[in-house]
């Protein structure tokens, strides 16, 4: 336990004499301390810069259809997914007709054995 304090001591020692803040810079010792904060300013700053595009660019597209005066032609885009509730159904029904072949097979199909 003594030899752990003291190789903690002296990397605590060597770290000190490296100076990190005057090799590296205050801004990166901080985002050494707490990279989750840095993380997070960091998607912040992201996230303003595209609010910043986006606002540049639907300025520039009101501009354009202030300019373009009247033509205004509307498109629409339909979105489909697969019908996923039939194919759902057809493979429950696959499974249990698989289960009941599974089980005639082993119990056997005689109609005497099904009716109670």
């Amino acid at each position: 336990m003594s030899s752990l304090a003291a190789k903690i001591s002296s990397l605590q020692e060597e770290l000190a004499a490296i100076s990190l803040e005057e090799t590296l810079g205050a801004e990166a010792v901080r985002k050494l301390k707490d990279p989750q904060g840095a993380t997070s300013a960091k998607l912040l700053a992201h996230l303003e810069e595209l609010k910043a595009q986006k606002g540049a660019a639907r300025k520039k597209e009101s501009a354009s259809k202030q300019g373009s005066s009247g033509s205004s032609n509307v498109t629409y885009e339909l979105m489909m997914k697969p019908d996923t509730a039939k194919l759902e159904e057809g493979e429950k029904v696959a499974r249990m007709e698989k289960r009941l072949e599974t089980l005639e097979r082993a119990l056997g199909a005689d109609s005497e054995k099904m009716v109670p």
